[in-house]
């Protein structure tokens, strides 16, 4: 008799799993942009000041610059939450790619020798930082942390789009006009 054990997690949730990678990466690049365009740091300078910086500090930096630049009171709590929910969310993709993920099933090698089906896809990550709790998710909860960043790292381009980046290529479009006038 030949055995085979797989992992944990099902098909669904490794693709999911690769889909949280994936969206983290883009939302990065999204915030790297964003901080480079708020300073006016081009990718070399961004890169020499944050080098191997995590995305939660980048988070944290993008937060403080948009209290910097954003005057409006509204603004800044329109941003607030979008850049808290991603930080939440970050915190949830460190569990998920940094766990350890387990079966929520209880068995022993010999029941596994004995043929016992072993469910795959009621498992959970537990992952544990410094001194603190270890923190724990569900294997059910992998494709809402994906489409929640997807979500909010497009209302995070979408609200810097309008303030920052539109209002920019209006005025340079502005200056070119008068220019060739």
């Amino acid at each position: 008799m030949h055995l085979k054990l797989s992992g944990p997690l099902t098909t669904e949730q490794l693709a999911a799993l690769g889909s949280i990678a994936m969206e983290s990466a883009y939302l990065e690049d999204l915030v790297d942009m964003l901080i480079g365009e708020i300073t006016k740091l081009s990718d070399e300078q961004l890169r020499a000041i944050l080098p191997g910086a995590m995305l939660a500090a980048k988070l944290d930096i993008l937060k403080n610059l948009a209290a910097l630049k954003l005057k409006s009171k509204s603004k800044q709590q329109k941003i607030s939450p979008i850049i808290a929910e991603l930080k939440h969310l970050n915190g949830q993709r460190t569990i998920a790619i940094h766990g350890q993920w387990q079966s929520l099933q209880k068995f022993t090698l010999a029941d596994i020798a004995n043929g016992l089906a072993i469910e795959i896809g009621n498992a959970e990550a537990t992952h544990v930082r410094g001194n603190k709790q270890p923190a724990k998710l569900n294997a059910g909860k992998l494709q809402d942390i994906a489409d929640g960043i997807s979500e909010y790292r497009d209302q995070l381009f979408h609200f810097w789009l309008d303030i920052l980046i539109r209002p920019a290529a209006i005025r340079s479009a502005r200056k070119s006009r008068s220019k060739s006038q």
